[in-house]
């Protein structure tokens, strides 16, 4: 479907077999990726490319698009501190607010972090101390 849609897009005049051949090349390259992902490469080579893309410009597209999903399925407590800080700090009780902060983000992650170990591993020793104590019962009923 989103090939057809790229050939409306970027008409050119090639033979019913180069078409196929063209598609078959594209599906052969483009195959270890999602569909999903080839979809918004195409939909976004509509938007972006003057010509019919390359193989190798989907891939670019597909590779920035992952990369962008990558950046912002990061977990970070700073994501937001470091949105548009891209420019420079107007002093030095600008910059050290900032580092303050971004500080105190991550001491608060790592604290956060250190507590659900601390909970998990908690509820795994007691599941273990509960096993053994079922086990150490059924040894005493036996005898």
């Amino acid at each position: 479907m989103e090939i057809a849609r790229l050939r409306v897009s970027f008409p050119m005049k090639l033979t019913e077999d180069e078409e196929v051949l063209r598609t078959d090349v594209y599906w052969e390259h483009l195959s270890e990726y999602s569909i999903e992902a080839v979809v918004k490469a195409m939909r976004r080579a509509i938007n972006e490319c003057r010509w019919f893309p390359t193989v190798s410009e989907l891939i670019d597209f597909i590779s920035e698009d992952a990369e962008k999903v990558r950046a912002k399925s990061i977990h970070s407590p700073v994501a937001g501190l470091l949105e548009n800080k891209g420019e420079a700090y107007a002093s030095r009780e600008d910059s050290l607010k900032f580092f303050r902060e971004l500080n105190m983000r991550l001491e608060a992650r790592a604290k956060e972090l250190n507590n659900k170990r601390a909970e998990e591993f908690e509820e795994k020793r007691r599941a273990a101390k509960k096993q053994a104590e079922l086990l150490l019962a059924g040894e005493g009923g036996e005898a």
